[in-house]
Parts: C-alpha cells; sequence; structure tokens
C-alpha cells in the first residue's frame, strides 16, 4: 500500500511534464543564519473542511538544513493516516537525504531516498512489499513529498535566497518522477493570519498539470498554500 497523497487522486503529482524553457539563476544560495529554527504547525484543508495538521521543524544544524515532521492525515473516505519525515539538505539548499514512515495503527510503509553517484534512489518498503526506483536528477533538485506540506517552506526559504529562479526540477518520492516546476515571484503583500499581519511574498508555482500558490515571508517561514484546482489549502496556526 503506498502512501498516497492527499492531492493524488485529484492529482497534485507531476506526472506528465513538459520542458519549461527559463533562464536559470546561477547565483549561489546564502548560507543558513546561525541559529535560524522555524517551528510550527499547519492546518491542512480540503473543500473548507479541516482533514490533517502537521508540526514541523527546521533549523540549521552544524551549517546544513535539517527539517522533521509529524503529520496526521484523515481525508475522506480513507483511513487515518500518520506520518513522521525527516529532510537533510546542504547549507545551499540541496538534497542531502529524505526518509518518511508510517507510525500508528494501519500496514507500515517507509520511503528513503538517498543520491548514489547523481542519481536519486527512490526506496519504498512495505509490511509485504519492496521497491527501489533510480531517478535521474539535477544536481540542485528539489524533493517535494507531496504528503510533507512543509517542504514547501524549504522550496520557499530556497526562492527567498534567490528570487531569480524560475524553474526547479522537483522529485515526488513516491512517485518516483521528477519533472519542471516553473516559478513566478508574483508581489510582496500583507497577510492576516489570526490577529497577526505578516509581510509575505507571494509565489505561483505550476506544473504543467496544476497551479498553486503559496505565501512565504523574507526567511522563507510559510504561512499559507492555496491548489484552487483541488479546493485545497493549507495555512500556519499561530
Amino acid at each position: 500500500m503506498t502512501i498516497k497523497t492527499i492531492f493524488s487522486q485529484t492529482c497534485f503529482v507531476l506526472a506528465l511534464f513538459g520542458g519549461i524553457p527559463a533562464a536559470r539563476s546561477q547565483a549561489a544560495a546564502e548560507p543558513p543564519k546561525s541559529g535560524f529554527s522555524d517551528k510550527a504547525s499547519l492546518k491542512i484543508m480540503q473543500s473548507g473542511k479541516e482533514i490533517g495538521k502537521e508540526a514541523y521543524q527546521i533549523q540549521s544544524v552544524q551549517g546544513q538544513w535539517k527539517s522533521t515532521a509529524d503529520i496526521s492525515l484523515e481525508p475522506k473516505g480513507q483511513p487515518p493516516v500518520q506520518l513522521h519525515a525527516e529532510t537533510n539538505l546542504d547549507e545551499n539548499y540541496k538534497f542531502v537525504s529524505y526518509e518518511a514512515q508510517r507510525v500508528g495503527d494501519g500496514p507500515k510503509m517507509k520511503i528513503r531516498v538517498f543520491l548514489e553517484n547523481g542519481i536519486a534512489i527512490c526506496e519504498e518498503k512495505g509490511s509485504y512489499t519492496s521497491e527501489t526506483d533510480p531517478v535521474k536528477v539535477e544536481p540542485d533538485f528539489q524533493l517535494l513529498d507531496t504528503n510533507v506540506f512543509h517542504h514547501y517552506a524549504l522550496l520557499a526559504m530556497r526562492l527567498a535566497k534567490d528570487p531569480q529562479l524560475s524553474r526547479i526540477q522537483v522529485l515526488i518520492p513516491q512517485e518516483s518522477v521528477a519533472g519542471d516546476l516553473k516559478v513566478k515571484t508574483v508581489t510582496r503583500e500583507i497577510l492576516k493570519t489570526g490577529r497577526n499581519r505578516v509581510p509575505v511574498q507571494r509565489y505561483e508555482l505550476d506544473s504543467g498539470q496544476i497551479q498553486l500558490t503559496l505565501w512565504a515571508d523574507a526567511d522563507g517561514r510559510l504561512y499559507k498554500i492555496l491548489v484552487p484546482q483541488t479546493n485545497a489549502e493549507v495555512v500556519r496556526l499561530e
């Protein structure tokens, strides 16, 4: 049993990539700020109803980025799912390793991604099944597990440091597929979050199949994701 994204049937899976001609920035990302940490909870909604939450932390550890997350999902018509995920990036936001596993009740499942000679090795192991798929990736690809929403915060951190990026190759680990994500930095806005008003940057992302918008502050702290095509929304809880 594959750990499916809540968008898998309504399809935030970058499966049919066309070439997206866009200039690629060569600017180097800034190293992590000393002691930087982003610890937050996200509310996950579909069609206006809460279907899950994610508690995550991103921090700079010995010059690298490390994130951990605990996710609980209860998609309509499907059994509840609890996940634990860990992601490691180098100081320039380049991928190092990723691991996610289903915890609690239900079938066990574990996804692991690592690099071997420039190839991303996607391993998926269940109680009775095991699959390994090699995926050719670019050196600066971005991993986006579409069950793990703070991965968009990691993406926003990268965009905040290199605002000229207009194209990023992304890898969807549970689909073992990589393809282009077109990025458009739209405008700065003031976003109301609870009692607070936060200055944020709005980004529009386009996989060729689906479009989504995310809002993040100047350091990449994620505040909101909106996917109109699937009636999905993820918001930061204060």
